[in-house]
């Protein structure tokens, strides 16, 4: 049995809860930018996953990134290079 006056009760508490979400999760957003956290989270996927993408490897590097390195490839005598599209063996 309802009471009166107490219909849209429920809809008010939702609507109260997800305020308080939403202005938590914008705190510790801004607390997160302004600290530099950001910055360090979002460096593996601005640099090491590029170039995992891009060659394969996320150490490799190409020519507009500071020349060839860890990128197999070939020279045939017409003085063509030829990337060939395979993950070569890192020693380290």
């Amino acid at each position: 049995m309802k009471r009166q006056g107490k219909s849209g009760q429920a809809i008010v508490e939702y609507i109260l809860l997800l305020s308080i979400i939403v202005s938590v999760f914008t705190l510790v957003m801004q607390s997160l930018s302004q600290s530099g956290a950001m910055k360090s989270m979002k460096k593996p996927l601005e640099k090491d996953f590029v170039f995992t993408y891009r060659y394969g490897h996320p150490e490799a590097r190409g020519q507009e990134d500071g020349g060839p390195k860890y990128i197999p490839s070939l020279v045939d005598p017409s003085g063509q290079n030829f990337r060939i599209f395979i993950n070569p063996p890192i020693n380290q």
